[in-house]
Parts: structure tokens; sequence; C-alpha cells
């Protein structure tokens, strides 16, 4: 291992000096080792990492206490030992690293700026490294690296770890009916290296009830022939921009049993015989209603035409009058109705 420092002990006899030997009694960070024979002291393993749990809990001070000994005819002799601290610096060896590569994620459509983010799981990022080399960005990106705007991750700066959260910073770009998922990344970056780390997250646009259902006209007018039954007197639809079941329309007449209305289709019917001397016209209420049972009417008449379908009658079955012999007219005026 790599060489940290030498520690010299000196025999006090008198005369020739006695041979030293040198040994670890204990090592507060298990590291170490030292020559038996000249008291260096040397690393273990070459891969002392000051993020090691022993070394860090011990905030990278590490206490080596070592006994110095004399050797007297191939025996142990009088010792004496040493304590001796050695720091352990830290170096910025690992990046900011996140507890998964993906999640998923969704949002309600046209939310509120702000508002946050649900995650399927806490999002997690730690950089193991000390404090000094420990500060990270956050940031997030689309796929090829862009900005990306429709959300913010909070915190934006952190030390060590943080849970990270997300909500919305432009409600504009979360449209169902335009894009119902979105693909992007966050990245962390260690502020000393620029080294980077990645997590992707899949959100969800959840669809929301944002429009009525709409007609094509204010109101609407049509002209049926009395005692005729039509399959397809007119036929009224309305649109609803909302997506999926939400922007699904159906529909419902009021006013009158005498006209039937396709639920699907809005093709109305005329299902009994109409008479234009009992009604001329009728004024009905044509109904829309979406996926989230919001509403939306219009108004419809009917006008009833009038044909041919009565023959003349006599105001009275007999009619009497006076007509004297030679004359040539009656005595008094017959009216004929």
């Amino acid at each position: 291992g790599t060489l940290i420092t030498t520690v010299t002990a000196e025999s006090q006899g008198r005369g020739i000096p006695n041979d030293i030997g040198y040994e670890i009694i204990n090592d507060s960070c298990s590291a170490f080792s030292i020559s038996n024979d000249n008291g260096e002291i040397r690393i273990e393993s070459d891969n002392l990492d000051r993020e090691d749990p022993i070394i860090d809990k011990l905030s990278g001070v590490c206490t080596v206490e070592i006994k110095a000994y004399e050797i007297k005819n191939n025996q142990i002799g009088e010792s004496v030992t040493k304590n001796i601290t050695i720091f352990i610096e830290d170096e910025n060896d690992n990046d900011p690293l996140f507890n998964k590569n993906s999640f998923t994620a969704k949002v309600n459509e046209n939310t509120t700026k702000d508002n946050p983010v649900r995650i399927n799981e806490i999002i997690t990022v730690k950089d193991k490294d000390t404090v000094e080399y420990s500060k990270f960005s956050l940031s997030l990106k689309t796929l090829d690296g862009k900005p990306f705007t429709a959300l913010k991750v909070i915190p934006e700066e952190s030390v060590t770890g943080t849970n990270v959260a997300l909500s919305v910073n432009k409600p504009d770009e979360l449209d169902y009916e335009k894009e119902t998922q979105m693909t992007f990344k966050i990245v962390a970056e260690d502020k000393a290296s620029s080294k980077t780390s990645e997590a992707n997250v899949t959100l969800e646009i959840l669809p929301v009830d944002e429009f009525l259902p709409q007609f094509s006209q204010q109101r609407y007018q049509v002209n049926v022939s009395e005692e005729e039954t039509v399959d397809n007197l007119i036929t009224i639809t309305a649109t609803d921009d909302d997506a999926g079941k939400d922007g699904e329309v159906t529909y419902a007449i009021f006013g009158d049993n005498s006209f039937t209305i396709n639920s699907k289709n809005g093709t109305i019917s005329v299902s009994k015989k109409l008479d234009y001397e009992k009604i001329t016209s009728y004024s009905l209420l044509v109904e829309a209603t979406d996926g989230s049972n919001r509403k939306a009417t219009v108004d419809l008449e009917v006008f009833v035409e009038d044909i041919n379908d009565n023959a003349p009658i006599f105001s009275s079955k007999f009619y009497t009058g006076l007509l004297k012999e030679g004359k040539t007219s009656f005595e008094y005026e017959i009216i004929v109705k």
C-alpha cells in the first residue's frame, strides 16, 4: 500500500542498542498497516475512501495506536505506545446519484401554476462526498437536452442529498388534447466537477372536462307536412373539444312526445301524425350532454304545413224556402253555407 509516514523509536539501553520492532495495537479506521522492521505506516488498500462508513463515522479522523518494543535475544523487551492521528481528506470522486433510473408521474391538464405533480414514489438524489464536494444543482431537460419548461424541480440546489419534488410551471403546455404523455429527465450536476447523473420521468397528462357541447346554430327551424311520419326530419349535432369520453355527446329532446331523437347521432323523427288544424307549430328543446354530464341546449321550432285533407261541409243538413207560383224568386233570401 501507499506509504503514509514512518515512526521511529530508539533503544534506551547502554552499549550496543537493541533492535526495535513495531506493531499496531489499535486502528480506529481498520485501514493501515505497519512494517515490523522499520516503522513504515502504509495504507492496507489502495482504495482508501473518505466515504467508507467507518471512516465517515469518525469524520475522516483515524487514530492509530502503535507499540514499539525492544528485541533482546529474540525476546520482546521493554515497550512504549504512541497514538498517531491520520486525517483522511476527501476528493470529489462521487457523482450525485438518484435512487432509481426512471419514475412515473401524473398531472391534470391545464392545472394552475405551482400545483404539485403526483409522483409514483419518492425521488431522492445523494452525493456521498463530504460537504465541500457534494454541492449539486437540479434541472429538468427534454430527452435531447433542451430545457423542459412545463414543470419545475424543487429544490434547484442541494448539498449531500435531498428528496425531489415537481410542480407545474407552465399550465398551458399541459394540454391533453395536444399531448397525453411527456417524457423528460431530471439532471443532477456536481457543481465542482460538472459530473452529472439523470433519471427519466414519464408524465401522464390526465384529461379535464374543459368544454361544453357546442351547437352549430343558435336555433333551428324546420317545416313538416301534417299527417306525415318522418324518420329524418332534421339532424342536430353538437361538438365537444374535450378528448376521450369527456368529448362524447348524447342527445335528448323535450317539449312534445310527437318527436323523438336518436341519442347518439341527433337525428329527430316525427313519431305521430301531426294535425295542422289542431297545432300549427311546436317549440322544442334539444339537449346535448357530454361525458362529464355537462349540458347545452338549443331551441327547435317545427312548423306544420297544411294539406287539403278535409271535404267541404254544409252548415246545415236542410234548407227551406217559399216560391210562389209564377214567380222566379223566393219570397225571402236563402243563404247556403
